[in-house]
C-alpha cells in the first residue's frame, strides 16, 4: 500500500472503552464518551510497530451487524466492502455474553480477527476471572488482555494485530443454528454458488444466514445482483419451509442461536464471577434511575456544576480581563499616530476576541466536569432515566443522547441523531435538541449574566438553562403530535456500563478535545465577525457609533426588540451572534469599550433577563444550520430557523413582563 501496509479496523460494542484503545494504540485525542452514539462515523489513526505502519479505523460502537442503524450499516460496509486486513474486536471482560454476539458475527464475516479482552481491570475488581488462553484455542483467533485506559497490553496487542493481518489467520469456529437452518442456509449458498451472474462482496455463508434473517440491506444486493429466478425461488422456498416449522419469526430464532452461544462461549471460558451480596451499582443505581429522583439528582448535579464553574473560573477570568485591558489600553496609547490601526487592536481584537478568551476558563472547568460524568458511566444513565419522559413526549430515551450532546455543541447533536432508527424520531430530535444550551450560549450566558447580576449570575444562568431543557421536550412533544401523527417512537435499548472513577488522563484528553474548538473559534470565525463588525462600525470614520452603518442597521431593526425593552445595541450584537454566539460577547464588547459596567447600564434586570431568554433561543449558528440541511434537508433547515426565531421572541417577551415583577 502507498500509504500504509496494513489496514486495521477496531470493532466492538458501546461502552467496552474502544475509543480508548483507539487513543492508546493510535495517540488520538478522540472524546470517550458513555453512550451510544459518540462514534458515529469511522476515525482513522496511525499505528507504527515492527517497521510496520498501519491504518487503524474507529467503527461506530454497535451491538451487532445487522442493517437497522446507521452505525451498524457503516460498520457491516466497511468490514465487508473494505476488506481490512484484520479486525480488532474489543470485548467488555465484565460482559462477556454481551460482546460475543459481536464477535460471532464477525467471525461469520470470515475476517482475520483479533480479540482484545478490554476492561481487565474492572472485570479484577469485579472477580471475574477469565481463562483468555482457552478462548483462543476455542475459537481460533489471539486473545490479548487489555486496559484501554491505562495502555496496559497494548504493545501485545499491536504486535499481535499485525501478524494476523500479514497471516491472514481466520477463525475455525462455527456457530450451531441448528440442522434445519443450517440446511436452508447451504441451500442458497449453493445456489449463489452455481449462478455466474450471482455474485456479492458478502461471503456466501454470511450472506444466506443474512437472507434467512430478511436483513434488508442483504435482500436488496439480492435484488440488485441475481438475475437468475433459481436464486430467488431457493431463497423464497427455504424460507417458507423454515416458517412452517418455527413461524414467520425466523430473524428472532436465528438470533437466539447466537445468543445462546455466546452465553455458552462465555461460560466456558469464565473460570469465576461475583457471587452473593447485590454490588454497589445495584445500590447507587436504585437512586439515580429511579424515574423521579434520578431526574431531581441530574437536575442538582447541573445547578452545582454551574456554580463551581462561576467559583473557579471567574477569579481566573478576572485575571485574563484586567491584562488584556491593559494591553489594549497601551497599544492605544503607542499607536496614537496610527489610530486606525490602534482602534481595530484594541476593539475588534483585544475587546472582541480577548474578551471572548477571559471566559476560557470557565468554559475549560464546565468541560471538565462533563467530561468527568461521561467517564463515570453517568451519562448512560441520563438516557436510561429519561427513557419515561422521553416516551410520554413521544421519543425514546435514546433520543435524549443528542440533547445531552447539546450541552457541548449542537453540531455533534444533530449528527449524533443518525443513531436514532426512525425518522420520525431523527427529525424530532433534530429540530429540538438545538434548544439545548450549548457551549457557546452558555459562554453568551455567562457574560450576560455577570454583567447584570453579579454574585446571583449562577442562579439565572441556571434557570434560564433550566427553561430550555423544558422548551425543548414540549417542542418534541409538539412537533410529535403534529407533524409526525400516529408515527410510534423506536423503543430504547441501551446498555449501562459500570461505575467508573474518571481518569485524570482521559478527563483532560476529553476536555481539551472541546476546549480546542473554542479556541480555533475565538482565531476564526469570531475574529472574522469582531474585524467586520469593527470596519462596519468605523465607516464614516470618526462618526458617533450610532451614525455608522452598524448603528443604523441596528436602529433599523431595533423596533422587533424595542418590547423586549432591549435597544439597537441588542439588535446588533444578535445579528452577528447568527454566525457564531460567541461573537455577540465580541460585539458587546466593543459597544461597551471592553466593560461590564457600561453594558449594565444599558437595560434593565428584567429585560437583561429577557436577552439571556432570547439568546439561548433564538436561530443556531450557522453551523448548525448547515448540520441541520445536510442531515434533513433544507426544508427543515428553514422551519428550524423560522420556529426558533418565534419561540424565543414570545418566550423573552413573557419572561420580561413576569420577571419585572420581581426583579
Amino acid at each position: 500500500m502507498a500509504n500504509s501496509d496494513l489496514t486495521i479496523a477496531l470493532a466492538g460494542n458501546p461502552n467496552t472503552g474502544k475509543t480508548s484503545v483507539f487513543n492508546a494504540l493510535t495517540g488520538s485525542t478522540q472524546a470517550v464518551g458513555n453512550w451510544p452514539g459518540v462514534t458515529v462515523e469511522k476515525k482513522t489513526g496511525r499505528m507504527f510497530a515492527d517497521d510496520v505502519q498501519a491504518e487503524i479505523v474507529d467503527l461506530p460502537g454497535t451491538y451487532s451487524l445487522s442493517a437497522f442503524t446507521e452505525d451498524e450499516i457503516v460498520a457491516r460496509d466497511f468490514l465487508v466492502k473494505n476488506t481490512p486486513d484484520v479486525a480488532i474486536n474489543v470485548v467488555d471482560s465484565t460482559t462477556l455474553e454481551h460482546s460475543f454476539f459481536l464477535t460471532l458475527q464477525l467471525i461469520e464475516l470470515e475476517v482475520p480477527l483479533v480479540i482484545a479482552l478490554n476492561m481487565q481491570d474492572e472485570a479484577q475488581k469485579k472477580g471475574i476471572k477469565i481463562d483468555s488462553v482457552k478462548l483462543s484455542r476455542i475459537l481460533g483467533v489471539p486473545v490479548v488482555e487489555t486496559v484501554g485506559s491505562t495502555g496496559r497490553g497494548m504493545a501485545e496487542l499491536k504486535k499481535t494485530a499485525i501478524q494476523v493481518g500479514k497471516s491472514k489467520q481466520k477463525s475455525h469456529y462455527k456457530v450451531d443454528f441448528g440442522t434445519d437452518i443450517e440446511s436452508s442456509a447451504r441451500k442458497i449458498e449453493c445456489a449463489i454458488s452455481s449462478d455466474e451472474v450471482a455474485k456479492t462482496s458478502y461471503k456466501t455463508h454470511f450472506f444466506a444466514h443474512k437472507l434467512l434473517e430478511k436483513d434488508p440491506q442483504v435482500e436488496h444486493e439480492l435484488d440488485s445482483i441475481a438475475h437468475s429466478e433459481k436464486v430467488h425461488e431457493t431463497v423464497g422456498m427455504e424460507i417458507k419451509k423454515l416458517a412452517k416449522i418455527y413461524g414467520d419469526d425466523i430473524e428472532t430464532l436465528v438470533a437466539d442461536r447466537r445468543y445462546a452461544a455466546a452465553n455458552g462461549l462465555a461460560k466456558m471460558v469464565t473460570i469465576s464471577s461475583p457471587q452473593g451480596k447485590a454490588e454497589v451499582t445495584d445500590a447507587i443505581d436504585s437512586v439515580l434511575i429511579n424515574k423521579f429522583f434520578g431526574i431531581i439528582f441530574f437536575l442538582v448535579i447541573l445547578w452545582g456544576i454551574f456554580q463551581l464553574t462561576f467559583f473557579l473560573g471567574n477569579p481566573i477570568g478576572e485575571l485574563i480581563g484586567t491584562g488584556l485591558d491593559r494591553l489594549g489600553t497601551w497599544i492605544k496609547q503607542a499607536l496614537q499616530a496610527l489610530p486606525w490601526l490602534g482602534g481595530m487592536l484594541h476593539d475588534a481584537i483585544i475587546n472582541g476576541v480577548g474578551g471572548v478568551l477571559a471566559l476560557f476558563p470557565n468554559i475549560f472547568i464546565l468541560f471538565v466536569f462533563l467530561s468527568a460524568l461521561e467517564d463515570s458511566g453517568y451519562m448512560a444513565r441520563i438516557a436510561f432515566v429519561m427513557d419515561g419522559l422521553m416516551s410520554r413526549i413521544g421519543l425514546s430515551g435514546k433520543a435524549f443522547v443528542p440533547f445531552v450532546i447539546g450541552f457541548g455543541c449542537s453540531v455533534p447533536a444533530v449528527m449524533a441523531t443518525r443513531t436514532l432508527e426512525s425518522k420520525r424520531d431523527r427529525i424530532i430530535t433534530i429540530l429540538s435538541a438545538p434548544l439545548v444550551t450549548c457551549s457557546a450560549r452558555m459562554e453568551v450566558l455567562v457574560f450576560v449574566a455577570g454583567a447584570f447580576f453579579g454574585a446571583s449570575a449562577g442562579n439565572f444562568v441556571w434557570a434560564v438553562v433550566a427553561l430550555s431543557l423544558a422548551l425543548s421536550v414540549g417542542t418534541a412533544k409538539l412537533f410529535g403530535l403534529v407533524l409526525f401523527k400516529n408515527q410510534p417512537p423506536t423503543p430504547l435499548l441501551i446498555e449501562l456500563p459500570p461505575y467508573r472513577v474518571p481518569t485524570i488522563r482521559s478527563v483532560l484528553i476529553h476536555t481539551w478535545d472541546r476546549a480546542k474548538h473554542f479556541i480555533k473559534k475565538a482565531g476564526g470565525v469570531i475574529l472574522i465577525g469582531s474585524l467586520v463588525f469593527w470596519v462596519a462600525s468605523s465607516i464614516p470614520w470618526g462618526a458617533r457609533l450610532e451614525d455608522t452603518i452598524i448603528g443604523q442597521i441596528g436602529h433599523f431593526i431595533s423596533f422587533v426588540f424595542t418590547p423586549l425593552g432591549l435597544d439597537w445595541h441588542a439588535s446588533v450584537a444578535l445579528l452577528f451572534g447568527i454566525v457564531a454566539k460567541e461573537v455577540v460577547i465580541a460585539v458587546f464588547g466593543q459597544l461597551g469599550d471592553g466593560s461590564h459596567d457600561n453594558i449594565s447600564k444599558w437595560y434593565s434586570a428584567s429585560s437583561a433577563l429577557g436577552l439571556m431568554v432570547f439568546l439561548n433561543l433564538y436561530t443556531p449558528c450557522l453551523a448548525t444550520i448547515a448540520a441541520t440541511k445536510a442531515e434533513a434537508g433544507w426544508k427543515w433547515a428553514t422551519f428550524q430557523i423560522a420556529y426558533s426565531l418565534a419561540l424565543a421572541w414570545i418566550m423573552a417577551f413573557l419572561t420580561v413582563k413576569v420577571s419585572a415583577i420581581f426583579l
